[in-house]
């Protein structure tokens, strides 16, 4: 699971994504839409809550698979460039 439990103890609703995102790859692969949506939404909650490096690492790390999975000119890709 991502470094970032301090997500889920600053952020209210932010549980259930932290632990999505370290459950999500298990039950539907590292591969799934869902499990990059999780990773990607939880690199921006990160960010949210201050820690804007970690959020930075985070959505670097998720990139290359949402370009590879989802293809360059995505939505979901494109926004994780921003």
């Amino acid at each position: 699971m991502p470094r970032c439990g301090h997500v889920a103890a600053l952020w209210p609703g932010s549980a259930a994504r932290y632990r999505a995102a370290g459950t999500r790859p298990r039950v539907l692969g590292p591969d799934d839409p869902h499990t990059l949506a999780a990773r990607q939404g939880l690199a921006g909650l990160t960010g949210q809550v201050g820690d804007p490096a970690a959020a930075r690492d985070l959505l670097a790390a998720v990139l290359p698979d949402l370009e590879r999975v989802l293809g360059p000119d995505d939505r979901h890709t494109l926004a994780g460039r921003l």
